[in-house]
């Protein structure tokens, strides 16, 4: 693999990317994006909550070339700890 380095500095968008991953790969991260999809575009209906799970983690296939969680129960129990572990 060729490994190219960047000329600095970074156009913000190339900024905003690189910020978005490595937020993405922490919990936090996973969490909200997946409470922004369900919310935008799912509008927060509970029977939805598996297909917004799912569009989450095909993004983070998509970016990273894995899942971050085995099924979406796995994920709901890291959402619950999120949770109580920030209030």
């Amino acid at each position: 693999m060729k490994l190219i380095k960047p000329q600095l500095p970074f156009d913000e968008s190339a900024r905003e990317w690189v910020d978005f991953c490595l937020d993405f790969k922490t919990v936090a991260g996973f969490v909200t994006v997946f409470e922004q999809t369900w919310k935008q575009e799912f509008n927060s209906v509970e029977k939805f909550k598996g297909a917004a799970y799912e569009k989450t983690e095909t993004l983070y296939n998509d970016l990273f070339g894995q899942r971050r969680y085995n099924d979406r129960e796995v994920f709901y129990s890291a959402r619950s700890r999120h949770y109580k572990q920030t209030r």
